[in-house]
């Protein structure tokens, strides 16, 4: 399970658009900065399963983190549904990490792999939506 967060993590670190003319460059560097900094919480994402102190650290991290994403301001109707398709999976990746954290503590192993198969699922959307953004934001 440790490796399925750090996959996620690794999947999603978007890269910077090199500076140009207009707002749709600025907007889509302030947008990905803010979920590259969502993806180091999530990094650290593994290491907490059975560590509920540590989870509760990481939820709240990405939650602040889903507020900064929310918070940028983007005129730029097709950036905005990214912006909302990457709140929306952070906030996926957050419950499932709600999820994990309960069924470690209750010891099911049933639940466990149910919820595995689920994280990796969304590193899978994940993975597209990187290549979305990047693609949209490069200018294809």
């Amino acid at each position: 399970m440790r490796n399925i967060a750090k996959a996620l993590a690794a999947a999603s670190v978007l890269v910077l658009v090199t500076p140009g003319c207009g707002s749709k460059v600025q907007q889509c560097n302030e947008l990905i900065t803010e979920i590259n900094a969502a993806q180091t919480a999530i990094a650290g994402a593994g290491a907490s399963f059975d560590d509920k102190e540590k989870a509760k650290k990481i939820h709240d991290e990405i939650e602040a983190e889903i507020k900064k994403i929310e918070g940028v301001k983007i005129s730029d109707e097709k950036l905005k549904e990214h912006q909302k398709k990457w709140v929306d999976q952070l906030t996926n990746f957050n419950k499932k990490m709600e999820s994990i954290s309960a069924a470690v503590e209750k010891g099911d192993a049933g639940e466990l792999q149910k919820i595995s198969k689920e994280i990796t699922e969304v590193t899978n959307e994940v993975s597209s939506l990187v290549d979305e953004t990047n693609k949209y934001c490069q200018g294809g």
